[in-house]
């Protein structure tokens, strides 16, 4: 039985030392460590030295920036090159206890249909964060899910699980083709795992191990992590619904109520990064942002008369007829 852990790391590459070191205190030991850095500084690396030449690491630097799907994916890659039978998907903040990787692979191998198991994340202030959750491709509202909504095996109804922490199965990354790189970064896990339950797998949470998890240590609260969050709603909607109209209205007129909001508290760049979201997802951009913080001229329009677009959209709504689910491979 091979397991590989795949890490990536972007710029925190002390936080990446401190992840592999914990993972090499697992009582189950990954057979192959692979670290994939993600175009970091030049002065970032200098930090990785002794984790870029260490003999249970594969070390594999990308040239750009490719998000945390083209980053993670190049692990999986190199994992399926190697002959693993199992990645665990480790984000770089965090750190898991010494058990964890055991009783994760004993959930893995008493289940064949399960693609990913969660361990249960805890934040520095103790408090337990969502393990996944459920979206519905009808209106584009996910519910976070915690553990104990997750402890049995789900794989319909549009749960999925978080990628702070997963194991996968190898072979359901490879038929899934990973994750849809076109999201960059957010939201790309609820499309991998909507795939994978067409495939007939499931998703479990194992709330018995834990996980700390720094959370947010590589974007943070930033107004761009906010952008690509809010951008990325609207391409999981087109990868996943036919007669799609009437909801991307919805979910403009959502993300135009919360940027006329951040507006009016002050909140000018956060409500400028939303409306830009909103115009690039509507206009069907996807990837790696190229235009953010440009403020083309149709955002500054929407900045100026967000309650009368609002107003335009519900009466839009009226007119668009029924949404179906529509299945996707990649």
């Amino acid at each position: 039985m091979i397991i590989a852990a795949v890490v990536l790391n972007w710029n925190q590459s002390a936080l990446t030392r401190d992840c592999v070191a914990t993972l090499r205190k697992s009582e189950r030991l990954c057979d192959r460590i692979i670290v994939i850095d993600n175009g970091s500084r030049p002065e970032q690396l200098a930090i990785l030295a002794d984790v870029r030449t260490a003999t249970d690491v594969t070390y594999l630097p990308l040239a750009t920036n490719r998000g945390f799907a083209g980053g993670m994916n190049a692990g999986i890659r190199e994992a399926a090159r190697l002959g693993a039978d199992y990645v665990w998907l480790v984000n770089n903040d965090a750190f898991p206890e010494p058990n964890c990787l055991a009783r994760l692979l004993a959930v893995m191998e008493a289940d064949t249909s399960l693609a990913c198991v969660t361990p249960r994340l805890l934040g520095t202030d103790g408090v337990e964060q969502p393990a996944g959750g459920r979206y519905d491709i009808a209106t584009g509202e996910n519910t976070f899910a915690d553990n104990a909504m997750l402890a049995q095996p789900v794989g319909t109804d549009g749960f999925w699980a978080v990628a702070t922490a997963p194991l996968f199965r190898t072979i359901a990354l490879t038929k899934s083709k990973g994750f849809d790189e076109r999201f960059f970064a957010y939201w790309e896990e609820v499309d991998l795992c909507l795939r994978l339950a067409r495939c007939g797998y499931r998703f479990q949470a194992v709330p018995d191990v834990t996980v700390l998890h720094l959370g947010r240590a590589s974007s943070g609260e930033s107004n761009f992590a906010h952008y690509l969050y809010v951008r990325n709603q609207f391409w999981l909607l087109r990868k996943h619904l036919s007669g799609q109209a009437a909801t991307m209205l919805r979910l403009a007129r959502r993300h135009l109520d919360n940027a006329g909001c951040y507006e009016a508290h002050g909140q000018n760049l956060k409500a400028q990064a939303v409306l830009e979201a909103v115009y690039a997802g509507l206009r069907r951009e996807q990837g790696r942002p190229r235009r953010y913080g440009t403020m083309p001229k149709t955002c500054a329009f929407l900045a100026r008369h967000p309650w009368q677009i609002i107003r335009a959209l519900d009466l839009l709504q009226r007119f668009i007829g029924p949404r179906t689910a529509k299945g996707v491979s990649a």
